[in-house]
């Protein structure tokens, strides 16, 4: 039975570097790099870390744009709102299967600077959605439900925080960030355990020691019902144009674990779930049409921790849950 179970596990660590090379080989519209923190990951881990929930059984508002703006061949919301550094911030969900979580409050953070002329700075916790939402967002660090995100940021509110230690805010971020690719001099190993994620932080509704700030004097809102963008491009892109980055969803396969640069296509690999992420642009490289899109896992994974995704297809479906609100 030893002797099996050591079998498996070689031939998960070896899947990578195989994957890697393949695409490399093929000359496709990105470049792969092995990351040892993919290695070594059992078909639990993965069930759990890419763990996205899309439920379509409670109604959806849909958002539909009768007429667009003359929108441009590229575009980067950063450029067009330099103020609001918070897009360009690369969070880092660490060993929690809190992508859901994580690209939410992400996206709220940047709209509610957006919406209020680039001045208010604030960031929407993490931590306070991942812990406090509780059922109606699914398992916390084994997966969630970004609609549900959504929903309770508007019914509910959300206080303030930041990253790991950054105790600017009513409640940080509890998990440090670790290595998701090669950088191990930066960050730490992101866990020991090939099975098993870190543990759903208890909700706590108090602001840390640390914050003059009061729990629900502190909460931010959203204004308006979340709603979906209608599975379009154009549509999409011109939501972005005009309110700011957007939260999606796409399904996950082996390959974009390795991705190190380029216009992300899917080329090989087993499906390990869906992914929660946040679209800031669009462009073209090489003639291939691009989402820009911000990940979770630090600066050390892809290109400075973003990635482009061909666009314009619904491409593993990163077209078809694009969730936003108004703030």
């Amino acid at each position: 039975m030893i002797q099996f179970i050591c079998l498996i596990i070689s031939l998960v660590s070896a899947r990578n570097p195989f994957i890697t090379a393949f695409v490399n080989s093929i000359k496709t519209t990105w470049t792969a790099v092995n990351y040892e923190r993919w290695n070594d990951k059992s078909e639990e881990f993965y069930s759990k870390f890419f763990n996205v929930i899309v439920d379509h059984s409670d109604p959806i508002q849909y958002k539909y744009y009768e007429n667009l703006e003359a929108l441009p061949s590229s575009f980067s919301a950063y450029e067009k709102w330099p103020g609001c550094s918070s897009i360009k911030l690369i969070h880092d969900q660490g060993n929690c299967g809190s992508c859901w979580a994580v690209s939410a409050v992400s996206t709220m953070t940047d709209r509610l600077c957006i919406a209020s002329g680039q001045t208010d700075k604030r960031q929407i916790s993490a931590e306070d959605l991942l812990s406090c939402c509780g059922i109606n967002c699914g398992d916390g660090c084994d997966g969630g439900y970004p609609m549900g995100a959504w929903k309770y940021f508007k019914i509910e509110g959300i206080v303030t925080g930041g990253i790991y230690n950054d105790f600017t805010f009513c409640k940080s971020y509890s998990f440090p960030p670790c290595s998701h690719g090669n950088n191990s001099g930066k960050y730490s190993k992101c866990d020991e355990d090939i099975f098993m994620l870190s543990n759903t932080p208890l909700c706590s509704r108090k602001c840390h020691s640390q914050s003059y700030r009061t729990y629900e004097v502190d909460k931010i809102k959203s204004r308006d019902n979340p709603y979906q963008l209608i599975r379009d491009q154009e549509q999409i892109k011109n939501e972005i144009y005009l309110n700011g980055p957007v939260q999606a969803v796409f399904l996950v396969y082996d390959d974009f674990l390795s991705y190190k640069s380029g216009v992300y296509q899917y080329t090989t690999g087993s499906l390990r779930g869906r992914h929660a992420v946040k679209i800031i642009g669009w462009g073209t490289e090489n003639g291939i049409p691009y989402w820009e899109v911000v990940n979770s896992w630090n600066d050390g994974w892809g290109i400075n921790g973003k990635f482009k995704i061909l666009r314009g297809s619904n491409h593993l479906g990163i077209e078809e849950n694009v969730i936003a609100s108004i703030i």
